[in-house]
């Protein structure tokens, strides 16, 4: 009969054994899919950031672009038709050849 105790306990602590093992690899296993999650999520908002500075660095040029004076005194030539003291602005019409 005390073999059969003996039994029962073996078998019992063999099963809280089994039971623990798979918890903790459960346990692990949850914890290292979340970890490959966040990591493929990094990577992906550190690909979004490095396109932010890309296009940063392209508005950047494009509002310099547009403050220089070269191309102030174009857009307000050739948009607004404005001239510097001095200058004269002839406008040359097109006459259509059916009279």
């Amino acid at each position: 009969m005390a073999s059969r105790k003996v039994q029962r306990r073996k078998r019992l602590l063999l099963l809280i054994f089994v039971i623990l093992v798979a918890w903790t690899a459960i346990a692990f296993g949850r914890s290292y899919y979340r970890n490959y999650q966040a990591q493929q999520r990094l990577i992906q908002l550190e690909s979004e950031i490095k396109a932010f500075e890309i296009r940063n660095e392209q508005l950047e040029s494009e509002i310099e672009r547009l403050q220089s004076p070269d191309y102030v005194e174009r857009v307000a030539r050739e948009e607004l038709g404005l001239v510097r003291p001095g200058e004269k602005l002839y406008i040359i019409e097109e006459v259509s050849g059916s009279d």
